[in-house]
């Protein structure tokens, strides 16, 4: 899954841009409803493929795609963008060329 979602971002960058602005447009204008189904509906009107096939944006894709955002732009956590418990977690995200440097996890004993 990690690595299914590294290659959509590293392939996409301009559509990570686009969904970041409409995301980043629902936290200014305090968008309702299910952030995952507004991006999903944004990316079929705006002709962008997410996922292996045209138009299979589902809960593996979004679960990916939201953490890039937030790694992205910290402050979407919480409004608009909120987690719940994914496989994606379990595996981590891969780095990306065009997002800041992920840092391993580093626990303080």
């Amino acid at each position: 899954m990690a690595s299914k979602v590294h290659r959509w971002m590293e392939a996409n960058e301009p559509a990570f841009r686009k969904i970041y602005g409409f995301v980043k447009d629902m936290q200014r204008t305090g968008g309702k409803g299910r952030v995952r189904d507004r991006v999903a509906a944004f990316c079929v009107d705006q002709s962008i493929e997410v996922g292996d096939e045209p138009y299979t944006f589902n809960n593996t894709w979004w679960a990916g795609i939201s953490r890039y955002l937030v790694l992205f732009d910290p402050s979407l956590l919480d409004d608009p963008i909120r987690f719940r418990d994914s496989d994606i977690d379990c595996h981590g995200l891969l780095p990306v060329s065009y997002l800041p440097e992920i840092e391993p996890n580093i626990e303080v004993s």
